[in-house]
């Protein structure tokens, strides 16, 4: 039961930390790992089956072209010397919430231990700890996208899509902005 427990918790940081901070420095930590790139095509597949699914014509081409720009884009900044100093100011920010929230980790994981916490309840407290400034806005449109499908709401469903497509038009002025500075220099 306590080796559970401890599993459990760690599973929730690895899933968790990522989130933290600043959204886009985890996000780009996130590109970054080899391993979770299927997972990225995973979650393409899944979004770009959505789009065909309910998007209207117009919609579905312009997420599908900002989808295809986005993911060049990526490509382009992960090649970049810019790309790998982010990364490793995350990961040393990431190592420093870590350490900063061990003692209450260790206290979510007794109070789950003499059963004053539920598991969900010590996952609320874990992604309060952990992520001070909520999920980005990309996150919450997925999320609320996902809800829509469960409901088969179709009109929140394609509502839900064009928030994505706005973030992703966002996330590719961002990148291309980076990338152009990084040519200046």
């Amino acid at each position: 039961m306590k080796r559970s427990i401890l599993v459990v918790l760690t599973i929730l940081l690895l899933i968790l930390i990522p989130h933290t901070t600043d959204a886009h420095c985890m996000d780009k930590v996130y590109h970054a790992h080899s391993n979770q790139k299927n997972e990225q095509a995973v979650h393409r597949q899944w979004l770009v089956h959505v789009i065909d699914q309910y998007a209207p014509a117009t919609l579905a081409h312009q997420m599908k072209k900002d989808l295809a720009t986005h993911r060049q884009l990526m490509n382009r900044w992960r090649q970049s010397g810019d790309f790998q100093r982010h990364r490793e100011a995350c990961m040393k920010k990431r190592e420093q919430i870590l350490k900063e929230n061990a003692g209450q980790l260790k206290a979510i994981e007794q109070q789950v231990k003499l059963g004053k916490l539920s598991k969900q309840e010590a996952k609320q407290k874990i992604e309060q700890l952990f992520n001070t400034h909520g999920y980005s806005q990309h996150h919450r449109a997925i999320r609320d996208l996902r809800n829509a499908l469960r409901r088969n709401d179709r009109s929140e469903i394609i509502q839900s899509l064009k928030k994505i497509d706005h973030h992703i038009q966002i996330s590719n002025q961002h990148l291309a902005k980076k990338l152009k500075n990084e040519d200046m220099n």
